[in-house]
């Protein structure tokens, strides 16, 4: 039963400067309620801010969609080995959710 499951989402959300795409902004709008009401946790990235850390501390000019995914998969990778691997100091969706700070729902 999956309902009894905590799921985890990775979000990012577009950019009218780096996009390609107009209606990005209105499928993350309404994508927004599924997240709200299907995943526990939800990690959101900006995705002009991924630009901007490319270009800034990484010194790429032009980041390519394999730059800013390659930046994507540090932090999933990081968040999800305690899933992966196994060890005594690893947790499991609930611990990680307990321990997150809580937003209110708008």
């Amino acid at each position: 039963d999956y309902r009894k499951k905590s799921k985890l989402s990775f979000t990012v959300f577009p950019s009218e400067t780096v996009s390609t795409c107009c209606i990005g902004p209105y499928n993350c709008v309404l994508s927004m309620d599924w997240l709200l009401h299907q995943a526990e946790i939800s990690v959101v990235m900006d995705n002009e801010a991924l630009y901007g850390i490319c270009q800034r501390n990484l010194d790429i000019k032009r980041p390519s969609y394999d730059d800013i995914n390659r930046l994507i998969a540090k932090p999933i990778s990081l968040m999800t080995q305690s899933l992966r691997f196994g060890g005594e100091i690893n947790v499991d969706l609930e611990e990680i959710q307990t321990n997150l700070v809580p937003f209110p729902r708008l």
